[in-house]
């Protein structure tokens, strides 16, 4: 028997099975749901913290973002679509993030220790901070697409690991006619023990949570705690994952680079040349941390 495989396979059925609070959290959105207004939270989560962070996209600052992958145009490990600068637009004082048909090949070394060839269908928008946070608040406003196949992201990750720990706020994914629905997927990511070959060396523990609002019309917070003893995911407000397995809390150290992204997923034979723009429209990101306050405390620029 292979005991760190065991190990480790027993560690992620304790994550998987052992937040038994997450039922009480989809009772709360379910009674949210059914009878409106409900807040679970308490509204001043951020008391004790300062706002060292906070872009209201009048502009694509260059300085905070790249209009890239953390690891380049193409990650190494699911080289089918293309991060491009020309599906990164700002509109009426958002971000907009779209995708399309627009195949592209080629070589890239970004995030690699070799060269690897990539050929791609689609090209989509996504950036990444070159700004690297710690623990703190995280906290984007926006509204989900709800286009063919649209793969939308919160997410941060370490960007020295192009497949390590990763930390996902929300993930959208299409249902079965290829639109986004209302459940989000939060998950933690973390690194094996075992030394096994990328991409399997990660495991992971996704929840979803059906949604009480429209998240494809209306612009909604999606909010991220992150402290020693606990993570807190919260929508509008209202908490509906926590974790606070101390184990899994110690492999989360950071910095990590915030990523916002909106990917699709198509399998080969749906691959569709006329396929609709479909924009993912954020209208801010904020992120608070413990200091004294002045802008640029809590990160480091990378």
């Amino acid at each position: 028997m292979d005991w760190k495989k065991t190990k480790d396979w027993l560690f992620k059925q304790w994550i998987d099975h052992g937040e038994l609070n997450q039922w009480y959290f989809k009772f709360i959105l379910w009674y949210k749901r059914k009878f409106g207004n409900f807040t679970y939270y308490n509204k001043s989560y951020a008391a004790g913290y300062n706002l060292v962070f906070h872009d209201r996209f009048e502009t694509f600052n260059k300085d905070y973002w790249r209009d890239s992958q953390v690891w380049g145009r193409v990650h190494p490990d699911y080289a089918f679509q293309y991060s491009d600068k020309s599906c990164i637009n700002i509109e009426d004082g958002n971000l907009v993030l779209t995708n399309q048909y627009e195949p592209k090949s080629g070589t890239q070394w970004a995030g690699q220790p070799s060269a690897f060839k990539y050929k791609t269908d689609y090209t989509h928008g996504e950036i990444s901070s070159r700004l690297k946070f710690n623990k703190g608040i995280f906290e984007v406003r926006c509204i989900v697409p709800k286009g063919t196949n649209a793969t939308t992201a919160f997410w941060l990750a370490d960007a020295g690991d192009v497949a390590g720990i990763e930390i996902d706020m929300f993930e959208f994914f299409p249902k079965g006619d290829h639109e986004n629905h209302k459940k989000q997927t939060v998950t933690v990511h973390w690194v094996r023990e075992d030394n096994a070959p990328r991409p399997h060396n990660r495991f992971m523990s996704p929840k979803r949570y059906k949604l009480p609002n429209d998240i494809t019309t209306e612009m909604h917070t999606h909010t991220f705690i992150w402290e020693d003893d606990k993570m807190d995911f919260l929508f509008n407000g209202v908490l509906i994952r926590r974790i606070r397995n101390k184990k899994l809390l110690r492999k989360f150290t950071g910095p990590m680079s915030i990523i916002l992204g909106n990917g699709l997923t198509v399998e080969p034979e749906e691959v569709d040349k006329n396929i609709p723009k479909s924009p993912f429209i954020i209208d801010y990101v904020k992120v608070w941390q413990k200091g004294s306050g002045t802008i640029g405390d809590g990160y480091t620029v990378g």
